[in-house]
């Protein structure tokens, strides 16, 4: 297992909290799993804090430090150490569940078994984080906080001018139809009301129109043609 970089250093203003990483890659021949400690854990925040490492593959831890209490003055020495302890496994599993069983894991492969990489912790007094360095982390940071959540961070939006959504081919004969029924439904409404219309007879008394013959056969033999006129206009025969 390898561990990078030697000393974890971090730059002002030491008031507010700033991010660095570590890099684990396991050089072994098989799985490896591992874990990461500190010395003072209520002020780091790491993420992820154990994991599984296929062979030849690294992985970024994110170290981030809740900010001194006050900023140093030179000369500066911090006592906080981080220890990232390395094991063989024999098959991946969820990092939360290496975290809460690594007794178990360090006590299967015995003291031998385990490898383990110190790092130191210093605070650089006059050295600030330019803005470059400080979107880098940020932008990183955000890419590490997504994996070890499972979820996947949402690509860059350029802005556009808003276009009004096109309308399908199959919607635009959908609405051809319904108009079309529409008219036709319209028709045989008037038709309806002509036939059921009172006619004046010579006695004065009103006389029912009786239906002409055929008119419910046109109707539907123009709803017919008209749908059948939208369909070949899609296909493009006219």
């Amino acid at each position: 297992m390898q561990v990078t970089p030697a000393i974890l250093k971090f730059k002002g203003p030491h008031k507010e909290t700033a991010t660095e990483f570590i890099t684990v890659t396991n050089d072994t021949d098989g799985l490896l799993a591992f874990k990461v400690k500190t010395t003072a854990p209520k002020f780091y925040c790491v993420r992820p804090n154990a994991a599984v490492l296929e062979k030849g593959e690294k992985m970024d831890v994110l170290i981030i430090s809740q900010g001194l209490p006050e900023e140093p003055t030179a000369p500066f020495k911090c006592k906080d150490k981080f220890l990232i302890e390395g094991v063989p496994v024999s098959k991946v599993v969820e990092n939360k569940e290496v975290s809460e069983n690594w007794a178990k894991l360090v006590q299967l492969q015995g003291q031998g078994g385990v490898d383990s990489k110190k790092i130191r912790v210093a605070f650089l007094v006059g050295e600030t984080y330019t803005a470059k360095e400080l979107e880098t982390r940020k932008e990183k940071a955000a890419l590490l906080s997504s994996k070890s959540t499972g979820s996947t961070p949402k690509p860059s939006v350029v802005s556009s001018p808003i276009e009004a959504p096109k309308t399908s081919a199959s919607q635009q004969v959908k609405n051809e139809i319904e108009a079309s029924n529409a008219k036709v439904a319209a028709l045989n409404e008037k038709l309806d009301s002509n036939e059921s219309s009172p006619v004046s007879s010579g006695s004065g008394s009103p006389t029912a129109v009786k239906p002409a013959s055929g008119s419910s056969s046109f109707v539907t033999f123009a709803a017919l043609t008209v749908v059948l006129a939208v369909l070949l206009k899609y296909f493009g025969y006219f």
